[in-house]
């Protein structure tokens, strides 16, 4: 079953309803389309402050982190013309059920696997790779989902093309709203607990995809569609805008972690810590002596006097 336009319960399988000038909908229906779309961002960003300190418990280096967050981005590339495709099909408020709900299970996966890995219960590559899969393949292959439904959603229930521009422009700005509080709200959260903004996370999916279900109208599908053109990524006016969007992704995503990973290094804002794997062997007298700011530097000069 379904909500309308007008919040009767209709069935999926009743009959199409015309495109044709489009069909209104409600302001609420606008907002939780942005809703689904600024928590599942929200769900990627709010993580970003924690992972560097995260990895670094964990005893990941930096190259392992950039894979999880880049097989992340690749999944998102891959399955985006999927999730489009399936829209068509199965309907946009579907699919941003699907990416909400994926979020939900991934994050919560990826949650209890950094929690079984600060705890030593898995480590080394088995611990890479279920990170892998869970905040990589798992999370990225399901948020991908949510601008995708989304804006096609909003092509659906727009009546022209002012309103349509409209709309597709309040998706861009509840993502931008996102990347823009998530961090906050993730470093404060970080600052409580590490795992904290892990569970936090999902939590909030799951309260964004009860109100999704209960209360997004099902957005209208034709009769009859015509079998649209393919369009190549190098058509002369595609290309430009992708090359731009490219550069601005790559800027944004290469320095999303540098703060908290320079934060890392320097030991700004909390004292540097070692792994926990390696925290027993730290806190032994030799390693104390060794690993204090003065005697440190005092080994690191007779080190360089005796090469």
């Amino acid at each position: 079953m379904g909500v309308d336009a007008g919040g009767r319960e209709v069935a999926d399988g009743g009959p199409p309803v015309g495109r044709g000038d489009g069909v209104l909908v409600g302001r609420s229906a606008f907002a939780l389309t942005y809703l689904a779309v600024f928590g599942v961002v929200t769900g990627q960003q709010l993580l970003f402050p924690i992972l560097p300190p995260l990895s670094r418990e964990l005893g990941l280096s930096s190259v392992q982190l950039g894979l999880v967050l880049s097989l992340s981005a690749v999944c998102v590339v891959l399955t985006s013309p999927f999730w489009g495709a399936r829209s068509e099909v199965w309907g946009r408020r579907t699919v941003l059920l699907i990416a909400l709900g994926g979020g939900v299970l991934s994050l919560s996966a990826f949650a209890l696997v950094s929690h079984a890995g600060l705890r030593g219960v898995v480590a080394g590559v088995v611990l890479l790779g279920l990170m892998l899969v869970t905040r990589g393949i798992g999370y990225g292959a399901t948020m991908a989902a949510a601008p995708v439904a989304a804006q096609a959603y909003v092509a659906d229930v727009t009546p022209g093309e002012r309103e349509r521009v409209r709309g597709v422009a309040g998706i861009g700005a509840a993502q931008g709203l996102a990347l823009v509080c998530a961090p906050v709200v993730g470093g404060l959260l970080g600052g409580i607990d590490l795992l904290l903004p892990l569970y936090v996370a999902p939590a909030a999916l799951v309260v964004i995809g009860l109100a999704v279900f209960w209360r997004l109208p099902r957005s209208p599908r034709p009769a009859t569609r015509a079998k649209a053109p393919r369009l190549s990524p190098f058509d002369g006016r595609l290309w430009p805008y992708l090359v731009v969007g490219f550069g601005m992704f790559t800027a944004r995503s290469a320095s999303s972690s540098s703060p908290s990973r320079s934060c890392c290094r320097t030991g700004w804002g909390s004292p540097p810590r070692p792994p926990r794997a390696s925290r027993a062997s730290y806190r032994s007298p030799p390693a104390r002596w060794c690993c204090s700011p003065r005697r440190s530097s005092c080994l690191a000069s007779a080190g360089h006097r005796a090469a």
